[in-house]
Formats: structure tokens, sequence, C-alpha cells
């Protein structure tokens, strides 16, 4: 499979992940399955739960992908920024 293929697959799985996440972290909170109660859209607590904790250990386990995968770019970039802030200051000197 090439490179940007899988870049894109992990990018797309991050999102996916993040949604699932941050949608099941609202619901938790108590207001909102009284609110969805009130019309008749009910989910359990403890699916919201499970969904929650898997799309969390979901999107950490992409996120250490995507950052193994671009590990050469972001200590080459690193160094750039570093050298060149440090190539300014010593101009201004």
């Amino acid at each position: 499979m090439k490179r940007n293929t899988i870049n894109y697959l992990i990018d797309m799985g991050m999102a996916l992940f993040f949604i699932l996440a941050a949608l099941t972290g609202v619901l938790k909170f108590q207001a909102i399955p009284r609110f969805l109660v009130r019309y008749n859209v009910y989910l359990p607590t403890y699916a919201i739960t499970a969904i929650h904790k898997w799309a969390g250990l979901l999107l950490a386990g992409s996120a250490l992908a995507h950052l193994i995968l671009h590990w050469k770019w972001l200590v080459r970039t690193t160094k750039n920024l570093f050298e060149n802030s440090t190539a300014k200051q010593s101009k201004l000197h």
C-alpha cells in the first residue's frame, strides 16, 4: 500500500475516532440524556461509555501511528525552526 494511502486512512480514522469521542463525551453530561429521553432517543449509558472509551483508545493509537509515520519530518522541521531562530538571533546581535 502506498504511503499516501496509509496516511489518508490513519488521518480519516483519527477524525472518525475524534468525532465519536467528542459526541459521546457530550452525551455523558447529565442534562443531555434527559433531553434525548424526552424525544424518545435512547442509548444506554453503558453503551455511551463503552463507545467513548474505545473511541478514545483508538484515537490515541492512531495519533501515535501518525506521529511515527511523520517522525522524520517532525525532526527535520524542528531542527530547521531552531536553526532559523538561532540564525535570526545572531544577526540581531
